[in-house]
């Protein structure tokens, strides 16, 4: 009599995560998958920690006053990583302890900065030019890829181990059109800090961070790398998730706000999300996700209701600037340039 032979369970949901840069549309992506009645966002948690926590901090200095009062204080990301990884969602409970949400069957999206994946001290080696970064006390010293495209060692918080558990995808714009925004964006939020010197400078421009892009993306694509070549450990094998594609999928946003159905539709069959045409248009009501210290950053993306074009030529963008931001946005975008012409598709 012939055994039947059960089918195989399907691969549980894998969280998603897209690493971008400040001003790279990424705002509007996450929209999109705000929309979807598929997902369910985390909108830049690993930020929060790095700008708010007392115990996991990349900075020289508190980032935010009075963030001792948040609950993200005493969170570390690799807190945030396990309960992400899990495809749930980091919350509060009335204590302010941190949990994860209700299971369901939705995908977690998370959107994040390439930058708030790094270890302070592979910042801070990285960005020697300030002394914005910095990593713990005891933390072991490291060593950036020279050259650059070098097969990196692995410079985030979290093991190889924690970083297949999610699927990765990038989103990078164009430094003509992105670092212009930025230096306005980042300004605007710092000027609301206590003691803050007016202008845009040196340790606002280390947040610009190309250069951590570039050096993640190669973490992950290059075959020779520590993502790539590590044993599979028991518990997190191989065979319990869908695996990374690769290339990693990368998005330019010039490409995704010409043809956003098109661009959007590739990219979740990349990552394993069904297409949904909601994922298009929203509405322009307040989002939740977006109530943290620089939510100025988001106040465009938080008004509109769909992907929209920027027609304006560089020449007309670097008009806009005031005289003194345009020196140093014109000194920003060739200091970036490489990295960006780099990782672009």
């Amino acid at each position: 009599m012939p055994v039947a032979i059960a089918p195989s369970a399907p691969a549980p949901p894998k969280p998603v995560i897209l690493w971008s840069h400040h001003r790279s549309c990424s705002t509007a992506f996450v929209r999109a998958f705000i929309a979807h009645p598929g997902t369910k966002v985390a909108h830049e948690p690993f930020l929060r920690v790095s700008a708010l926590s007392g115990v996991d901090t990349i900075h020289g200095d508190r980032a935010f006053e009075n963030s001792d009062k948040s609950p993200w204080y005493n969170v570390t990301r690799m807190d945030i990583a396990s309960i992400l990884s899990d495809n749930a969602l980091p919350t509060f409970d009335s204590d302010g302890k941190l949990q994860a949400d209700a299971a369901d069957e939705r995908t977690v999206f998370v959107k994040d900065m390439a930058q708030s994946a790094f270890r302070g001290e592979a910042l801070a080696a990285l960005r020697t030019d300030t002394k914005t970064f910095r990593g713990p006390d005891d933390a072991h010293t490291y060593q950036p890829p020279s050259p650059i495209d070098a097969t990196p060692i692995n410079p985030t918080i979290f093991p190889v181990s924690v970083l297949r558990k999610f699927t990765h995808a990038f989103l990078i714009r164009d430094p003509t059109r992105a670092i212009p925004s930025v230096v306005r964006g980042l300004s605007d939020v710092a000027a609301t800090r206590p003691g803050a010197r007016p202008g845009f400078s040196s340790e606002v421009a280390a947040y610009i961070c190309y250069l951590e892009q570039r050096i993640l993306y190669n973490f992950l694509t290059d075959p020779e790398s520590e993502f790539n070549t590590a044993p599979w450990d028991n518990e997190g094998g191989k065979e319990q998730f869908i695996q990374q594609p690769q290339p990693v999928p990368l998005i330019d946003a010039s490409d995704l706000l010409e043809d956003p159905h098109k661009v959007l539709s590739q990219f979740c069959n990349a990552v394993g999300i069904p297409f949904n045409p909601l994922m298009l248009k929203w509405d322009t009501d307040p989002v939740e996700e977006f109530d943290v210290p620089w939510r100025l950053m988001f106040k465009k993306a938080e008004g509109s209701s769909g992907f929209e074009r920027d027609t304006r030529t560089p020449e007309e963008i670097a008009r806009s600037l005031a005289e003194e931001d345009a020196l140093i946005v014109k000194d920003l975008i060739k200091k970036y340039r490489g990295d960006y012409e780099c990782v672009k598709p």
